[in-house]
């Protein structure tokens, strides 16, 4: 089952979902402003789902409503990923993965933030073929997505690593064993 954490969660209900779907929740970001947060709204489908069909879920979920939202359909332990932008590429990624990114979209402090968010990784994703790892040039791509792997600390670091992939900011400066203190000075 897929699991994100948000203020709001109803059950998403439609009477005409396609044959094959199971619709599960719509998980709604934060909304200070009350213009409606983000949303991803989530379901499980019985086969491989193509594009038209999250496309259609995406329409009707919607209607002809201004939101922010991504349609996520699982299957197995893929996941396929629709939105906010409907002319964009469906995305394909592991549940695990997925599950990771919504979150942290969610977790953003209003709507605006969390489309950056996403948009950010829709052009990880694009750029790199590394989902969640932007390369601003520091690294050659290749290298990090050939050869890095190839380590042979690479099994044991990733180990130690998984506890940490869902932190953020100052709290993942500190997991990784760095101190921060906020400036009161404009530097």
């Amino acid at each position: 089952m897929f699991k994100l954490v948000a203020e709001q969660a109803p059950v998403w209900r439609d009477n005409d979902a396609p044959s094959g779907i199971t619709l599960g929740k719509i998980y709604i970001g934060a909304d200070p402003d009350g213009l409606g947060g983000f949303q991803v709204a989530v379901a499980h489908s019985a086969s491989q789902p193509k594009r038209e069909i999250l496309s259609g879920l995406f329409n009707r979920r919607s209607g002809k409503k201004q939101i922010s939202l991504v349609v996520v359909v699982t299957y197995g332990e893929t996941t396929y990923l629709y939105g906010p932008d409907p002319q964009n590429v469906m995305l394909q990624l592991p549940v695990s993965l997925a599950e990771r990114y919504l979150q942290s979209v969610l977790d953003e402090p209003d709507d605006l933030a969390a489309r950056q968010r996403f948009s950010s990784y829709q052009k990880a994703l694009e750029r790199t073929t590394i989902s969640g790892f932007a390369n601003s040039g520091l690294f050659a791509s290749h290298h990090i997505r050939e050869n890095v792997p190839k380590r042979a600390d690479w099994a044991e670091l990733a180990d130690q690593a998984a506890p940490m992939l869902n932190q953020r900011g100052a709290r993942l400066i500190e997991v990784l064993g760095f101190k921060s203190k906020v400036s009161r000075t404009i530097a």
